[in-house]
């Protein structure tokens, strides 16, 4: 969020006299508040929001407190990635993660997020969108997948990445844009990683409160 002030100090004291004047010190001190206050909710929007660092030449996602509580409490089986698991096709990642991914899916202007989870069984992609106290409901994204649990089951999790199409945008493969894959919110894309051509996009609608599921390449049933 952002906030300018334009101040034209100039031409605003020439139109004034000198007994109409503001004192400096008022002034300055007037706009360091205006300065602090419009700060304090960019401030914590920033930490309201997932943040990816690096370190050993590993990228891992941090999670806001809150998200990462109502992780533990919602999914008790499974855990976030972490450094141990960026290996196979994951290992390729310097700056970002391919577990992880976050925006507005549902045009609601509040954050929701897309995760690969690993349990003990199988691992998870979630799909999860805030609710306006600022917690989270799951909404079904692994029944688009093929042969929905089996699929997390006997696959992989490392042979995959899930990210984000922008709102308005087209998803990309293989850098060639998808006719008609432009959505009004931001959407989902799950993938493999080889082939970059196999995979899902999901994009949701609110009306029904499921999501449009588009396939691409060899990604059946």
């Amino acid at each position: 969020m952002r906030f300018i002030i334009h101040v034209d100090g100039a031409k605003q004291n020439r139109n004034m006299s000198r007994k109409t004047r503001p004192a400096v010190g008022h002034r300055k001190t007037w706009m360091v508040w205006i300065l602090a206050l419009s700060l304090i909710p960019a401030c914590r929007g920033a930490r309201d929001v997932p943040t990816v660092q690096v370190k050993d030449g590993k990228p891992t996602l941090v999670l806001p407190r809150r998200i990462k509580e109502f992780l533990e409490d919602y999914f008790e089986d499974c855990r976030l990635p972490g450094q141990q698991d960026m290996t196979g096709e994951w290992a390729s990642y310097r700056n970002d993660v391919p577990y992880a991914a976050w925006g507005d899916f549902n045009g609601d202007g509040r954050l929701d997020l897309a995760l690969i989870l690993i349990g003990a069984e199988r691992w998870r992609l979630a799909e999860l969108h805030q609710t306006a106290d600022g917690l989270f409901k799951e909404v079904d994204i692994e029944g688009s997948l093929p042969g929905h649990e089996d699929f997390t089951r006997y696959n992989k999790v490392q042979n995959y990445r899930v990210f984000v199409v922008p709102a308005g945008e087209r998803l990309i493969i293989d850098g060639n844009p998808v006719e008609g894959s432009e959505h009004k919110y931001d959407s989902v894309a799950f993938f493999s990683i080889k082939p970059s051509d196999s995979g899902m996009h999901c994009r949701w609608n609110p009306e029904t409160g499921f999501h449009s599921t588009q396939r691409f390449n060899n990604f059946v049933d």
